[in-house]
């Protein structure tokens, strides 16, 4: 590969990324908009626009499979242990007024499910498959002022209140646990092995 090849591919690259990034902060953007009952051209005009990392802390007794804030996935948690919260970090959440006095977030996760049970009609293949029951919560966001957060902190606590916070560095977990816990991870049978509607 010459030069001039390489350098094409590598441009090519970088358009895509910017194209990509543009893509997620919009449609972050309109996600917010929809739930809130907001105007998209007036957050896309929010000078004070922060994308930021989305991190979560698992202490609960269960792996919890899937989070969202605003309506942008954070990804899994696994249960955490003294060093790791249990999740990765997610990107990237649009937060207008990040620099705010103060800023509340919508958190959806799943709290559970149960199994059910489906038959291809093809192969009749047997399959298990999880329907996710999920909780929902308005959470106030905690910041230290005079700073440029980079990580949107989100807590789930054995009691099912969760708290948040902008952080300028990754925390430490605030419960040091043992990771090899007693887990929560079979889940019950639906009713009648069937799709609850």
């Amino acid at each position: 590969m010459n030069h001039k090849s390489l350098s094409r591919k590598i441009l090519r690259h970088q358009i895509i990324n910017r194209i990509s990034l543009f893509g997620m902060v919009f449609f972050t953007a309109a996600g917010y908009a929809l739930e809130n009952n907001v105007d998209i051209n007036d957050i896309l005009k929010i000078d004070n626009s922060n994308a930021i990392d989305i991190v979560g802390f698992n202490y609960t007794d269960q792996i919890i499979d899937s989070f969202s804030i605003n309506g942008q996935g954070g990804g899994n948690i696994f249960l955490s242990n003294r060093t790791s919260g249990g999740g990765k970090s997610a990107c990237c959440l649009v937060l207008s007024g990040a620099k705010k006095e103060s800023l509340r977030i919508h958190v959806r996760w799943q709290s559970g499910g149960c199994l059910y049970i489906t038959k291809s009609r093809i192969s009749g293949e047997v399959f298990k498959n999880i329907f996710a029951y999920y909780k929902e919560a308005y959470v106030d966001v905690l910041h230290p002022k005079n700073h440029s957060p980079e990580h949107l902190e989100v807590h789930f606590y054995p009691d099912g209140s969760v708290r948040a916070e902008l952080t300028n560095e990754l925390s430490l977990p605030r419960i040091a646990l043992n990771g090899k816990r007693n887990q929560k991870t079979n889940l019950p049978r639906c009713r009648d092995d069937k799709k609850p509607e």
